[in-house]
């Protein structure tokens, strides 16, 4: 489920809105709405490995996280989802991803530092 792409009000719809009782329907240039009117295939593989060890007198952990998506819409209709919806779709997010930690502790005291990647991706 997803917004529909915006549907421009025609002027003969100024009508239709009227009689439904919309006041100063005139002020109403589209529409959006809710629809479940595509169908999508996704894909994707995530690996998560990690290595304990003794680093700077205390105990190290390191750890990297990949994964790759791949999405495509396989069905829409045109008349609710525009190329740009089916664009976003598959490419509007990155299809590889990553993170890289390493976690350091002494006794009471610990820190950590991450690293994220994120591929290439399509934002409007």
């Amino acid at each position: 489920i997803a917004q529909s792409s915006q549907i421009s009000v025609k002027a003969s719809d100024y009508d239709a809105l009227r009689a439904a009782g919309v006041e100063f329907p005139e002020l109403i240039s589209a529409v959006t709405f809710y629809t479940n009117d595509f169908d999508t295939t996704t894909q994707g593989v995530d690996i998560v490995g990690s290595y304990t060890t003794e680093m700077l007198s205390g105990d190290a952990k390191f750890s990297l996280a990949y994964g790759w998506t791949d999405t495509s819409v396989d069905k829409y209709d045109p008349e609710t989802t525009d190329a740009g919806k089916v664009r976003r779709l598959e490419d509007g997010i990155p299809a590889h991803r990553a993170t890289l930690t390493w976690g350091q502790s002494w006794d009471d005291l610990s820190m950590s530092v991450r690293a994220n990647y994120f591929g290439e991706y399509y934002a409007t």
